[in-house]
């Protein structure tokens, strides 16, 4: 069953997360490498903060004021959540202002993010052990009934 190898894959730790995070650090460090003039360094941490900003006020609206989870979220959970949006931040600045290869690994870095910070707050949670879980995929064996069959016999 290689279909239940890979659903199996632990996302709390292991190796999975530590791939995805060091995926998202070195997608993040070559966005943030670019000619370093004034203008460059003033839009990437205008467009970085605008995306910390734009996270931070949606989880204050979504937590604090809608109370959408029940509970407030850990420190953690929102420091992550704001990097999140700054480093989706910063690949919407690589979309805008740079050549098609930045722009398409901008657009898969994006993705990277996006993965790296769920399987983050999944951690700090410990919401879902593996991929299966985080999927709702049921990866246990069937059930055998033992004597019976598919058709029921007629009662006299």
């Amino acid at each position: 069953m290689q279909r239940d190898l890979l659903l199996d894959i632990s996302i709390v730790d292991g190796p999975l997360p530590i791939g995805v995070l060091l995926t998202s650090a070195v997608a993040a460090a070559y966005l943030l490498v670019r000619r370093p003039t004034r203008k460059n360094v003033f839009h990437v941490m205008a467009f970085a903060l605008m995306g910390a900003f734009a996270a931070f006020a949606l989880k204050y609206v979504l937590v604090d004021i809608l109370n959408t989870f029940g509970m407030p979220l850990t420190s953690t959970v929102t420091a992550i959540f704001v990097a999140f949006g700054a480093t989706i931040g910063l690949a919407v600045y690589n979309l805008r202002h740079s050549r098609l290869t930045r722009k398409l690994l901008a657009g898969a870095s994006a993705v990277v993010f996006a993965v790296a910070a769920t399987i983050s707050i999944n951690a700090s949670f410990g919401l879902s052990p593996t991929v299966a879980a985080l999927l709702h995929i049921n990866t246990d064996p069937a059930i055998s009934l033992v004597g019976t069959s598919a058709t029921p016999k007629p009662t006299s």
